[in-house]
Parts: C-alpha cells; sequence; structure tokens
C-alpha cells in the first residue's frame, strides 16, 4: 500500500516518554490519539523518536509475530510490519514532526504464468486452488529472523486460472533449500509442491512465475523490485495470457527421418518461436506403434 487507511494505527514514543497510539482518520491524512489527553510532548528542543505499525498484541520495535491468514486486504496490511527511530529538532513555529516508517518485511508474489501441456486446456484441470506461501521464520525477536518456516494463506487475485496472482509478506531471511515454499492443489486434485525458499530481504517485492505440470512444479521467471516506497495491490479477476507468451512454432533438427526396426534416433528442437515463449516444454509422442 501506499498510504495508511482509515483506523490504521501507528505507536509513536518519544526520549522518556510512554508511547501514544495514533489513528488515521477517514480523510486518510489526519491522525488522532486513541486515547484522549495523551499526548507527546517536546521536553526538549531535541527528541529521538521510535515508531511502528501495526499496533497488535506482540509487536513492538523489535518485535512482531507474522499473521499466517492474509487472505484479505485487512490482514495482509497487518502483515507490513514497519518501524523507525528518528532523532528530531523541535520544528521552529510548531510542533508537527515527519517519519518515514521503514518496512521490514518482504513481499513475495506468486503468479500462475503457464500449465503443463498434460492438462485439457479446454477443461478445468488448467486451475489451482489452497494455495499456501511460507515464510522461512515465523517471527521477528530482537531484530532478527527467529522460528520454523511456516505457512501463510496468501491474498488471491484472480480465480486460480491461468495469470492468478497470490501475495503473501514474510519474515526477511536467508535461503532454506530443504524447506517447502509453495504448495498448492491442481485441478486433478493433485498436491503439488515448490521445494526451497529462497532468500528474501526486507523492503523488496519478488514476483515467482510458475509453470504448474501435473507431475512438478517449475520456477520460470523471478522478477525483483524495491518495494520501500509501498505500491498498490490492483483488485479484479486476472486475464488469462496477461503474463504468459505462447509457443507459435517449433523447429526439429530434422524435417523427416526413416527408423529401421530395432533402432532409434534422437530428436532435438533447433529453436522455438516467438524465442521468449513462457513455456518451452515439449512432449514426444508416436499414433504408431
Amino acid at each position: 500500500q501506499k498510504q495508511f487507511n482509515s483506523g490504521d494505527q501507528v505507536s509513536v514514543a518519544a526520549t522518556g516518554q510512554d508511547a501514544v497510539v495514533y489513528q488515521c482518520q477517514s480523510d486518510g491524512t489526519t491522525w488522532t490519539e486513541t486515547v484522549a489527553g495523551k499526548w507527546l510532548l517536546w521536553t526538549a528542543d531535541m527528541l529521538t523518536f521510535d515508531a511502528y505499525y501495526p499496533v497488535t498484541t506482540g509487536t513492538d520495535m523489535t518485535n512482531f509475530t507474522l499473521p499466517t491468514d492474509q487472505s484479505t486486504s485487512d490482514n495482509i496490511a497487518l502483515a507490513d510490519y514497519m518501524t523507525k527511530t528518528a532523532t528530531i529538532s523541535r520544528p521552529s513555529g510548531g510542533s508537527d514532526i515527519s517519519m518515514e516508517l521503514q518496512r521490514k518485511m518482504a513481499r513475495v508474489i506468486i503468479r500462475i504464468a503457464s500449465f503443463g501441456d498434460q492438462y485439457d486446456y479446454a477443461s478445468t484441470d488448467k486451475s489451482v486452488s489452497n494455495v499456501k506461501i511460507y515464510s522461512a521464520a515465523s517471527a521477528i525477536e530482537d531484530g532478527s529472523a527467529v522460528g520454523a518456516a511456516t505457512a501463510v494463506t496468501p491474498y488471491e487475485q484472480g480465480n486460480g486460472t491461468l495469470g492468478s496472482t497470490y501475495t503473501a509478506l514474510v519474515i526477511p531471511a536467508g535461503s532454506n533449500a530443504s524447506a517447502t515454499f509453495v504448495t498448492l492443489t491442481d485441478g486433478e486434485s493433485q498436491t503439488l509442491q515448490v521445494t526451497g525458499i529462497p532468500e528474501f530481504r526486507a523492503g523488496r517485492s519478488y514476483t515467482i512465475d510458475l509453470t504448474v505440470g501435473k507431475d512438478a512444479i517449475r520456477v520460470s521467471n523471478v522478477t525483483v523490485v524495491d518495494w520501500t516506497t509501498g505500491d498498490t495491490l490492483a483488485g479484479g479477476q486476472a486475464t488469462e495470457g496477461s503474463a504468459t507468451t505462447l509457443v507459435t512454432a517449433i523447429e526439429l533438427n530434422k524435417t523427416s527421418t526413416s527408423i529401421a526396426k530395432g533402432s532409434t534416433e534422437t530428436l532435438s528442437v533447433s529453436s522455438v518461436t516467438p524465442s521468449d515463449a513462457t513455456d518451452q516444454t515439449v512432449t514426444w509422442s508416436s499414433d504408431n506403434t
């Protein structure tokens, strides 16, 4: 998100003073103390301020527990852990301060980029459900990632078909090659998974394209962008083809061949058109046994 929403709360503390919780009002810009008459005071010309979001049980400047249900816009917003410490001089002629909170989480977007040729294109087999994205850690304690890999129910955009996306905010941590990263159910009720959680860094957004096959899921592309300045999760349904470039032609290394009984020959693909086609997997078959 690029801005706070009505009802969002931020905790702000100043040197030697108890924290005050401020709540965003309906206009999206005005903040009011949640406890009437409890303010932060300029007790000196320069103060150190500590601020964090969200204001939830167990959350403070260095500690945060990962919410595992991020399936709604409200829920995923509460997973957007941010903090800021700043030493500020009292403004001349006023008392307002400006603090830009820093994101402590990483954003992972799983996109269903293509399906293997094993599925019937015209059937509901080409869809997914029950998608889970795993965070390498379950919490932040004293500023460090802790806990075991944890499954998150992501924010879904689409209906499980081609182009659908699944977004989760995860604890930044090092890679874990043996841990489950993504699980899902395909249209034939098979449970598939991607093994190996990559390294994720705070303030980065990772879009990972998946090719879903009957026996395995393949990562076809990864895009990493800066997420420190915020971004908006667009609404509505994903459109088929928006994330996929289809193959229009395949050229083999031979145009014809004759194989004697008992002999073998290996064919190979010389080129695929277009060269940037999303899924370039080739399956061989014959209608003459």
